[in-house]
Parts: C-alpha cells; structure tokens; sequence
C-alpha cells in the first residue's frame, strides 16, 4: 500500500451505518474500534451492505476491520490460517476474500482490497457464499467493525 499514491483522505463508515439483513447479531466489544462488532455473518440471505457515493470514478481502496479466531481446521500450529472469508459484491459483480486469523475476537486487523466504484452511488454487499465447508461447520465471515475508503492512483 502506497500511502502517497492516495489522493483523499479515508471515508469511515461505522457499524451504526451499515444495513444488515437475516439473522445478524450487533455486540458490544470494548475492544473494537468502534465498540462494537457485526457477527453471524453466514450464506447469502444473511449480510451486510453499505451505501457509498463518491465523487469520482476509479479505484477505491477499501479498508475492512475485523477480527477472526475460527479454528475449524486441524492447524493449530500454523499461523496463516484462514478459516472465515466472505464474498463482497460491488454494484452486484462478487469476488471471494480471505480473512487471516487473529488469534482473539478482542484482535483487530485490517484486510485492504481494490475495487472499482462509479462516480455517485455504489452498493456494497458483503456475505459467506458456504462455498467451502470446513467439518461440516456452517462457515461465517470474520466479524466486521467499519469499513473506510478512498479514492486511489496509481
């Protein structure tokens, strides 16, 4: 990440101005950021989705913070795992994304990913596809605290 490359200062949006649909739970946790965190992200009837505007076309940076200690697998050991992932849809176009393990649900880190956004509004929908099943565990995503967002150059 080229701190340089980016020409506006982040946009935040917190939990309070996410919309979430099906069975989602809001919980405190004095640890976020936040304060708070949204878990039991799971399938595609259950998810998050976000409203951005932006000013301009381009490449938009985006910032998620979360946590994930899922320890499904028989791993624990290793350090790179990555039980919890999610599907985040732009404007309708998805991709899959992967979440490192934290170690705690009171550890946050940050995933950076690169999308294209359109000049005004943009829908943001985030969700876990189950298109892998770990031990026959319904998988979920990591638990998102906000989400920032800048325009980004390269």
């Amino acid at each position: 990440y080229n701190i340089s490359a980016t020409k506006n200062e982040n946009n935040t949006v917190s939990v309070a101005a996410m919309s979430t649909f099906g069975n989602i739970r809001e919980d405190k946790n004095d640890y976020s950021p936040t304060g708070k965190t949204i878990n039991d992200v799971s399938r595609e009837d259950n998810y998050i989705e976000w409203n951005i505007n932006v000013e301009q076309s381009g490449i938009y940076a985006l910032t998620i913070y979360y946590s994930n200690n899922e320890e499904i697998g028989e791993h624990s050991y290793n350090v790179q795992h990555v039980e919890r992932y999610a599907t985040i849809e732009i404007n309708g176009d998805g991709n899959i994304y992967y979440f490192r393990n934290t170690f705690s649900w009171d550890t946050f880190k940050t995933k950076v990913i690169y999308v294209q956004l359109n000049e005004g509004d943009n829908v943001i929908k985030a969700y876990n596809d189950a298109s892998y099943i770990w031990n026959g565990n319904i998988p979920y995503m990591p638990r998102i605290v906000l989400l920032e967002y800048c325009l980004y150059t390269i």
